[in-house]
């Protein structure tokens, strides 16, 4: 038996088998972005001309990924990829352009975005606007109080953005069309600002793994600001460096305001990249010097928030202000992919959910601290925090976990392996910054966990024991539910009936009180709110606010 042979060494100037994979894994994507779009988009003639074009060039490349053998040869290949993936997206977004696109994606943002972006090129102002007929469209925003988002609560970039491709043709501005255009110029910059021999990876990053498809399609705001992030995240570690901000520094401060006026998940971006620039230049120059040129970074930022502003604050400052921060007062009913999934689904109630705001705050004041005490250690996972946050909050959108998927990965990369200059610093600057780093961020993080865990595990202020539905002839059958308060304060309660992790449709009062008293105990009959249809589901909620929160009882089968 001939013993085992070493892979071969290439050569000088030849290609290694890791540079080959990279580039390998850029051109398989494309049959990743191409493969959705062939059991769809290949019905129509041009539809089956652009896939048979886009798999052909797919495979090609593919082919010239594991051919090539100079370095510079692979690098063409690696824009070509680039190149074949932005035309693949936009080709076979082509019904992004026509008018029934939005009946399509049938979601608030969609609709919110359309109707404020017609409110602005009509010359009014979307914050003060208010578009009832969402609550009567699928897809919104249920608030605890039973309410729906009828107001457009998103900084306004995406919109300004919009009026100006409205400009140039018509069907070019609407929000989703804005956002793919986004996307494409999110690889482009993706593509550059990675390493040469990483560059592939943009095209999986960014669109093969079709992380931001569907967001894409509604026109989420968050999309608009993922460009603009990358480039604060292309060599982030430079910026200030010396005490000066220069060009590049001044340009990421800019395009860091522009993040921040696209939406509010750049908020919560914003202040790791200011805390992890400071850190750095802290151990590099003296604090004074470190401050300044941080200062000086977030103070362009937040100029450039204002003016793209500035036309709604100054037509109604309190319109504005009110719909800045809505998405983070209004109530709105949980939803997400994070700890709040355990409440939701595991075990269908919740005691308050306010808690979970508290907690999303200590574990972003946590890892700040962390940031800053521990810059050397943690700055290439500085950029994946923010999505760590959200993990704890009630409201955490998948898109806040995936949007900054290419961010994670520019930032990274831009992060030199050497340490920075100047560290460790004297020892009467290392004191405090130890200090912070051993006791207070690990002492917030510990509370950010303890206050999950009482906000998944505290039950909620009401116990349910629902009976089967029942028919009354020629009405909608209904629901008979035995409520009892077990809390210290009369709760008036929201019914719905749904399944686990899902709400589902409202039920209305037939007979029995609206309120129940503290530690006291009702019969209540239920049935749909405004249908005759009977009730679908297997669980009865019960929601109710001061604190939000919400009970639930499984709900039998009929018999």
């Amino acid at each position: 038996m001939r013993p085992p042979t070493e892979p071969p060494v290439p050569g000088p100037g030849l290609v290694d088998g890791p540079r080959r994979a990279v580039s390998l894994v850029g051109g398989v994507s494309l049959l990743a972005v191409l493969l959705p779009a062939w059991r769809t988009t290949a019905s129509t003639p041009s539809g089956a001309v652009l896939v048979l074009l886009g798999f052909s060039a797919a495979v090609l490349l593919v082919v010239l990924a594991c051919t090539v053998r100079r370095p510079r040869g692979l690098d063409r290949v690696d824009v070509a990829a680039v190149a074949m993936a932005a035309v693949l997206f936009l080709g076979l977004r082509r019904s992004f352009l026509a008018p029934g696109h939005l009946a399509q994606v049938a979601n608030d943002e969609s609709y919110l975005g359309h109707f404020a972006l017609a409110t602005l090129l009509a010359g009014g102002d979307p914050y003060r606007a208010d578009y009832p007929q969402l609550a009567h469209l699928p897809g919104g925003t249920v608030l605890f109080d039973g309410g729906v988002v009828t107001r457009y609560s998103y900084p306004p970039l995406t919109l300004e953005l919009g009026a100006v491709l409205h400009v140039l043709a018509a069907p070019l501005g609407e929000p989703w069309v804005v956002a793919a255009l986004a996307v494409v110029a999110a690889l482009l910059i993706a593509s550059f600002a990675l390493p040469r021999p990483y560059r592939a990876l943009a095209v999986p990053v960014v669109m093969g793994f079709g992380l931001l498809d569907s967001f894409t399609a509604r026109g989420f705001p968050v999309i608009v600001a993922l460009p603009f992030l990358l480039v604060v995240a292309w060599r982030w570690a430079d910026i200030g460096r010396q005490g000066t901000l220069g060009r590049r520094g001044t340009v990421q401060a800019v395009a860091l305001g522009l993040a921040i006026g696209a939406h509010q998940l750049a908020w919560f971006v914003a202040p790791f990249v200011v805390v992890a620039v400071a850190a750095l230049r802290w151990r590099e120059l003296l604090p004074r010097r470190a401050l300044a040129v941080t200062g000086r970074f977030a103070a362009i930022a937040v100029g450039v928030f204002l003016l793209l502003d500035l036309p709604f604050l100054v037509r109604d400052p309190a319109a504005w202000l009110s719909g800045m921060l809505a998405v983070l007062t209004q109530h709105a009913l949980p939803y997400g992919a994070g700890a709040v999934l355990l409440p939701l689904t595991v075990l269908r109630q919740a005691g308050d959910f306010s808690l979970f705001g508290v907690a999303t705050a200590l574990a972003l004041l946590g890892l700040l601290v962390l940031t800053a005490a521990r810059i050397r250690r943690v700055a290439p996972a500085v950029a994946v925090f923010p999505a760590a946050v959200f993990l704890l909050s009630a409201r955490s959108n998948a898109a806040y976990l995936v949007a900054l998927a290419p961010v994670w990965m520019v930032w990274a990369s831009a992060v030199p392996p050497a340490p920075a200059a100047g560290w460790p610093p004297p020892a009467a600057q290392r004191r405090p910054i130890a200090l912070a780093g051993r006791l207070l961020a690990p002492a917030l993080l510990a509370a950010a966990l303890v206050v999950t865990a009482v906000a998944v595990l505290l039950p909620g202020p009401l116990a349910l024991r629902a009976h089967a539905p029942q028919s009354t002839g020629s009405g909608p059958a209904v629901i008979t539910v035995d409520v009892t308060n077990r809390s210290a304060a009369p709760v008036r309660p929201r019914y719905s009936v749904g399944r686990p992790g899902a709400l589902g449709a409202p039920l209305r009062i037939v007979t029995g009180p609206r309120t129940i008293p503290a530690g006291g105990s009702a019969r209540l009959v239920l049935a749909p709110a405004g249908s005759r249809t009977p009730p679908g589901g297997t669980v009865v909620w019960a929601v109710s606010t001061t604190p939000d929160a919400f009970s639930s009882g499984p709900l039998p089968a009929a018999g």
